[in-house]
């Protein structure tokens, strides 16, 4: 493999050898090199063949999956470790880490897949939604920005336990059993990845459906804080005031988010927005929210039609800071149709539960080593100055990383089979046709 792919590729796979034995390293770095390169769906089948330089069978490649001692905690603790090192203080932003959290499905049949079942795509009680039979997958990943946009660099993925046939249980302190529940397997996940990242400099952005007790409160007992969106009637209260006389109030003044736009004053503030600068009119206050255990800050933003409702218990945070972190979420909207556009997310087909749990987390390495890469664009000699098509102008496209690898190997292939002294670059525009007869 050394002899046909980029140096840059080589070195971050290195990275995870000490999670992987001697025979078992290939196939990871086959796997990997595969989804990147490989145009079409990403099944076994495809990877197995995309890799010319393993001479193995396809049994052997599913047996990688299924079968081979190889631990997934061990391969995402050296992802993160690569993030950091490589995006540094990129990955920083008012002083804490951000990591986005979202949830999707992948529709399969029922049968021999663990774990498929109906699942409502709904958002919120009151939305009419469709349902999906098949596999519901929660993803995480650390946010990065680069200029005035930003991007997703996925870390890890859980399969979702459902309430229909659970694969997953807790035990508690006093020994009772009972099917891991929506919001502890997010909540799992999340510990995961800050047990290599410092939790006190983590900040959690998710979307409306995360507002919840039962994913806010967890999360700030452990230190960690958390960006998220209200929904349009949510209420909150002021701190009880006690006049002296009778029982001490337990809350103050209670008021609906969405109504302190016209009882206070609007500010104004220049925020960055999806790459471009607007300019937003907010209420911010301090309250304290149903059933959770400390305040938070709110900031409502006034729009033409309904107040959009922004709430981060970290109350230190800036109005303008609040608003950039929940616009910086839609990073990871991206990453996840990336994933399964152009990683094959939802390209697995072996039964083995262990096998397609490799098989999804194998997807977010690949994902955030081509990130990675493409980061590095502009300095590697490999990435075409002048892209053919408007495709490859898309910076930070897959697609053009998937054509600049495509004809690296080509090249480096035609170079083997070649004299020593043979000018490979006279062969360029055929070599420009091979790459696009292949996509």
């Amino acid at each position: 493999m050394e002899n046909f792919f980029p140096e840059i590729l080589i070195t971050y796979l290195w990275c995870f050898r000490q999670a992987f034995s001697a025979t078992g390293f290939p196939y990871f770095q086959g796997f990997i090199a595969a989804q990147l390169l490989s145009g079409s769906r990403k099944t076994v089948t495809q990877i197995a063949t995309v890799c010319f330089f393993i001479d193995k069978s396809l049994s052997s490649w599913e047996r990688f999956l299924s079968q081979a001692q190889w631990s997934m905690p061990l391969v995402i603790e050296p992802l993160i470790v690569l993030v950091v090192k490589e995006l540094g203080s990129g990955l920083l932003y008012a002083g804490s880490y951000l990591l986005a959290v979202d949830t999707t499905s992948v529709a399969k049949v029922m049968g021999r897949l663990l774990g498929v079942q109906k699942w409502s795509e709904r958002r919120s009680p009151t939305d009419k939604g469709e349902t999906v039979i098949g596999h519901h997958w929660a993803i995480c990943g650390v946010l990065s920005r680069f200029g005035n946009l930003w991007r997703c660099f996925p870390l890890m993925t859980k399969l979702i336990s459902g309430q229909q046939h659970p694969f997953e249980f807790v035990v508690t302190s006093q020994g009772e059993v009972h099917p891991i529940r929506f919001w502890e397997s997010i909540l799992s996940m999340i510990r995961q990845v800050s047990q290599s990242l410092d939790p006190s400099r983590l900040i959690v952005v998710a979307d409306a459906y995360f507002s919840k007790a039962a994913f806010l409160n967890p999360l700030m007992q452990a230190g960690i804080s958390v960006v998220t969106r209200l929904r349009k009637d949510a209420v909150g209260w002021e701190d009880p005031h006690y006049n002296g006389r009778g029982r001490p109030p337990k809350r103050g003044k209670q008021w609906k988010l969405a109504h302190l736009i016209h009882h206070f004053p609007l500010c104004s503030v220049g925020v960055t927005l999806y790459g471009h600068t607007h300019t937003v009119s907010y209420v911010t206050r301090e309250l304290w929210l149903r059933d959770l255990k400390q305040k938070v800050k709110v900031v409502i933003i006034a729009t033409k039609s309904h107040p959009i409702l922004l709430v981060s218990t970290q109350c230190a945070l800036t109005p303008q800071q609040i608003i950039e972190i929940y616009g910086a979420r839609f990073a990871l909207e991206l990453t996840i149709r990336d994933l399964k556009q152009h990683l094959g997310l939802g390209d697995y087909q072996l039964t083995t539960p262990i096998a397609f749990l490799r098989f999804a987390q194998l997807c977010c390495c690949a994902a955030t080593l081509g990130r990675l890469i493409l980061c590095r664009s502009q300095v590697l000699p490999f990435f075409d100055a002048s892209p053919a098509d408007k495709t490859e102008l898309v910076e930070g496209s897959l697609t053009r990383l998937r054509r600049s690898l495509f004809r690296f190997v080509i090249t480096r292939f035609l170079s083997q089979k070649s004299a020593p002294d043979a000018d490979v670059e006279k062969n360029r525009p055929e070599l420009e046709a091979m790459v696009r007869l292949a996509a």
